[in-house]
């Protein structure tokens, strides 16, 4: 049987609560089974004595390290919560213990000219090269680029980017293998954050509300007609974007490129951009 975490906090709230019965789950059939803890009541139910909890608690000290019923001890079950493996791993024999996942921390920066600027130092990259780092090394920037997409992240080179950003970091805004926590902390430490976003309602509703933003990048005018005129334009995901679409006419439809945007029915993809001969800035301000 593996002591996981999951089964540590099922045990740990029978002893907490000193539970006289638990639900014969599967986590407690295999405890009775292997270790003959508690007494079967019924089809649903497990007994646990005073004799039962106790062996519980030595049985998760001898097999995991872990005290359950300690409270302050370095390495007791509330604290690893916020312990990082490499930490439990300097008490315990099992590492995984921890609640974090090991990219809990990690962010995915790159850059458009190859060079990644940080307090810590600079970072030379390939064209199409992105790094993974912990959140603690872009501390101390004064702004970042928020990118939506991955794809884009791997093609940053491919893009007219306005001459005002030459050297941002740029920041790949997560999903569901790159840490939005992270993400978070990046922008939490930064004093402006510039998005770059699809240029449809949800894209430019979730740069608008970003709390740091102070514009979004997209194509000038010349740029979104050439990519109409490809076809390029996603009609179909324009229509689906209802809740988007009420709020930035509710709330934001002074700004012009919102206005245009919703007259002309555009949403056009990130990818699609590297199409646009000059990429500008636009303000999220309103005026």
């Amino acid at each position: 049987m593996d002591f996981t975490r999951a089964v540590l906090n099922t045990i740990n709230n029978a002893l907490r609560s000193d539970a006289s019965s638990v639900a014969h789950n599967r986590t407690w059939q295999q405890l009775h089974a292997l270790y003959d803890i508690g007494q079967l009541k019924g089809a649903n139910s497990l007994v646990l004595s005073a004799k039962d909890r106790r062996h519980l608690r030595e049985l998760v000290k001898h097999q995991t390290g872990v005290d359950l019923l300690a409270v302050d001890d370095e390495m007791s079950l509330s604290r690893l919560k916020d312990a990082s493996r490499l930490e439990i791993a300097r008490h315990l024999p099992n590492e995984k213990l921890s609640g974090r996942s090991v990219t809990e921390d990690m962010v995915l920066i790159g850059s458009a000219n190859g060079r990644i600027e940080l307090h810590g130092g600079r970072i030379d990259v390939l064209p199409g090269m992105t790094v993974s780092c912990h959140h603690k090394h872009l501390h101390g920037l004064h702004s970042v680029i928020l990118v939506e997409n991955l794809a884009t992240m791997h093609a940053l080179e491919q893009y007219q980017w306005p001459a005002q950003l030459d050297g941002s970091v740029m920041l790949f805004r997560g999903s569901v293998s790159q840490s939005p926590k992270a993400v978070s902390e990046v922008i939490n430490q930064v004093s402006e954050v510039v998005c770059f976003p699809d240029y449809d309602p949800q894209g430019v509703m979730n740069s608008i509300t970003q709390s740091k933003s102070v514009g979004i990048i997209m194509p000038d005018k010349a740029g979104i007609d050439l990519m109409l005129a490809k076809g390029l334009n996603k009609n179909d995901l324009f229509l689906k974007q209802d809740g988007a679409k009420q709020w930035l006419q509710t709330s934001a439809s002074t700004l012009p490129y919102v206005s245009d945007m919703l007259s002309r029915g555009i949403a056009l993809s990130q990818e699609a951009m590297t199409q646009s001969q000059t990429m500008v800035v636009v303000s999220t301000r309103f005026h």
